[in-house]
């Protein structure tokens, strides 16, 4: 069963949530939010996160746990792109069971308006950090979009070069012998809406996301 949940509400996460999904915040969380997604990580929660570009969530300290970085970019590729946009990328699969079975098939799936998702060192001990969508070295992340409005090159030193990371699955050990912490992070949340979910296999990549996320991928 899909339900919304209020977390400055409720004041709590169900004992019976599968996955906790964040798909296109348009604020940032606050304190009280964070701490309580924090506390349901550290029992073995599992949290899947899509942020669309230059959005301020207020998950920093969870990202920094976990040694996740978005970028304060916009993500193009003229090399591997939907028709003439290079803003709708085209990913290149990288190993993880989210995608394997997509890439084992050839099936590509369609990330527009993204930002990057970065790998940094995270404050957490044992946590296991996986690109597994990322554009081709001809890719990059432009910072200044109103001067790429004018003309579409890369800076080095200000854009974030490629090939730039497109999402991150992240886990580690938790308190709970049985559970495994697990969380996933998108630089977009517009694959999952009307315009974008049935495109070639971004059914399949929510899907795997959710029940990768939920320990499930097995079933």
């Amino acid at each position: 069963d899909l339900k919304t949940l209020n977390l400055l509400i409720s004041g709590k996460i169900p004992d019976d949530a599968a996955v906790v999904a964040i798909v296109g915040p348009a604020k940032p969380f606050q304190p009280a939010e964070v701490d309580l997604l924090k506390q349901y990580l550290d029992k073995g929660g599992k949290l899947v996160v899509c942020v669309d570009p230059f959005v301020k969530t207020g998950l920093e300290p969870i990202f920094k746990d976990y040694g996740v970085k978005l970028g304060n970019d916009l993500v193009v590729d003229p090399v591997q792109h939907n028709f003439i946009n290079a803003q709708e990328l085209i990913p290149v699969y990288l190993s993880h069971p989210i995608v394997e079975k997509l890439s084992a098939s050839n099936i590509g799936c369609l990330m527009p308006y993204s930002r990057s998702v970065q790998k940094e060192t995270p404050v957490l001990k044992d946590v296991t950090q996986t690109i597994f969508l990322q554009t081709t070295d001809k890719g990059w992340g432009i910072v200044n979009v109103k001067a790429a409005k004018k003309k579409l090159e890369y800076h080095p030193g200000i854009d974030t070069k490629g090939p730039v990371p497109l999402a991150m699955a992240c886990e580690r050990p938790s308190s709970d012998p049985n559970k495994k912490t697990r969380l996933v992070v998108y630089g977009n949340a517009s694959f999952l809406t009307n315009s974008y979910f049935q495109a070639w296999g971004n059914l399949d990549v929510a899907l795997n996301t959710f029940s990768w996320a939920a320990q499930e991928e097995n079933k």
